[in-house]
């Protein structure tokens, strides 16, 4: 059997040709956003399946003329496919993800004004926990970066958030009133 690797940077949009015939294809990574990258037969073929991490699409006969699309720049993310470039059903399996290396911890003091949580990349399918200090005496409420008292998902005293983001960043929280305290959680590579 032989299995080829094929990388993509989603900087740009694109249309490409794989070049290959494959029986078999598994996106071994992907980590742009969901629903703008999919393969097709043919450069303008109907989408056969949209890209996601882990997802695995083999046939019995031989993928003709087999197209990656990538409909919206993703400045600084990635794409990368196995192929099963002879007919080796069952053959692709997918590598085990390593363990992340550690725990990162935070704390955020948290006012009537929108605060951002810092910059830190979160490995894929691994969550953060948001916790809202036990001595709060107002809401926090946690939402992207238009986060507001009013759409937030709000966290009481004690009450916590469990969320998947690809960075810390994305996250966002505002309160009700000023030096609420919450700490954050998170398994890093």
């Amino acid at each position: 059997m032989a299995i080829e690797l094929k990388e993509y940077k989603l900087d740009t949009v694109f249309d490409r040709s794989l070049a290959y015939t494959p029986y078999g294809v598994l996106v071994e990574h992907y980590d742009g956003e969901a629903g703008v990258c999919y393969l097709s037969r043919g450069e303008h073929g109907r989408p056969i399946a949209t890209v996601t991490r882990g997802r695995k699409f083999e046939y019995g006969e031989p993928l003709v003329d087999l197209w990656v699309h990538n409909t919206k720049a993703q400045v600084g993310h990635n794409l990368k496919l196995l192929l099963a470039t002879q007919n080796a059903l069952g053959a692709l399996v997918m590598p085990s993800p390593a363990n992340p290396a550690g725990l990162l911890g935070g704390a955020l003091v948290v006012g009537v004004a929108v605060v951002q949580f810092p910059s830190q990349p979160v490995p894929h399918d691994i969550a953060v926990v948001i916790i809202a200090k036990a001595t709060n005496t107002d809401i926090i409420y946690i939402g992207g970066e238009d986060v507001t008292t009013a759409t937030g998902t709000p966290l009481a005293a004690g009450d916590q958030l469990t969320l998947k983001v690809s960075n810390l960043s994305v996250i966002w929280a505002i309160a009700g009133a000023a030096a609420q305290d919450l700490n954050y959680i998170v398994e890093v590579a």
